[in-house]
């Protein structure tokens, strides 16, 4: 008989593991929004990447937490670049606040598109239904507002 194999922390890949859970996170999403929006048959679902400034600051946030920073004034007074800077003040207590927005292992926005690329087919299947990925700079006027709401392990989910 054969001994056990034995564990190898080497053989983990934490980035692949947190886009594997991120997409089975979005198709869970996409489900609750189609049964609430009683949608049986989407024409299309358009899935949107959040700024890239976002992700730089997620990082950061990530690092400082990790630092053992979690004094929310010192935070934000490291994160503001003088360009989002109301974003910021607004989005790090919501952040820091519930926790689960981040994500574990930090990925960046390329990293995010080519996995969801990588899935793309899959989810049509899925869903019966054309999947579009956006950048949230892409996003045009009528849909701007839930594109801002798209963070960096989280898209933002609209239905046609």
């Amino acid at each position: 008989m054969a001994a056990w194999p034995k564990y190898d922390s080497s053989l983990i890949d934490p980035l692949a593991d947190q886009l594997d859970e991120m997409i089975g996170e979005t198709v869970g999403d996409i489900h609750r929004i189609l049964k609430l929006a009683k949608v049986e048959k989407p024409k299309k679902i358009v899935l949107v990447f959040a700024e890239e400034w976002k992700y730089s600051m997620v990082k950061r946030l990530i690092e400082l937490l990790d630092a053992g920073e979690h004094d929310v004034g010192k935070i934000i007074a490291e994160l503001l670049d003088g360009k989002h800077d109301d974003e910021i003040k607004a989005l790090v207590p919501r952040l820091m606040k519930r926790r689960t927005l981040l994500p574990k292992t930090f990925v960046d926005r390329d990293r995010e598109i080519e996995a969801f690329a990588e899935a793309q087919d899959a989810l049509e299947k899925e869903f019966n239904c054309k999947i579009e990925l956006k950048k949230a700079e892409h996003i045009k006027e009528t849909n701007y507002e839930l594109a801002k709401k798209a963070l960096p392990g989280k898209v933002g989910v609209w239905v046609e």
